[in-house]
């Protein structure tokens, strides 16, 4: 838990324009060892107490630590670097 509170504080401070509820609940849908914190009967609810862009980095987060873990998505991006300063933001 104590990492929990340390990431929401930390983007309290440093990341002002969006909520720190995002990084808090960050790995409540899942982490990358196929834990789930939540019951999945219960996203509806947590959906409907969330802005739409809070849900979706919130329900991404297992995936793309999964990306990561499994050592799929860093040599990805490290093949294409010279392409990632063309990468736009999406939302």
């Amino acid at each position: 838990m104590d990492h929990l509170y340390f990431v929401a504080d930390y983007g309290y401070v440093h990341y002002k324009e969006v909520s720190p509820r995002v990084l808090f609940l960050h790995s409540i849908m899942g982490v990358g060892t196929n834990i789930f914190p939540m019951d999945a009967e219960k996203i509806p609810k947590l959906k409907s107490m969330l802005t739409s862009f809070e849900y979706k980095h919130i329900a991404a987060f297992p995936s793309f630590i999964r990306l990561i873990t499994h050592n799929k998505l860093l040599p990805e991006l490290t093949k294409r670097i010279t392409e990632l300063d063309s990468l736009g933001k999406f939302r």
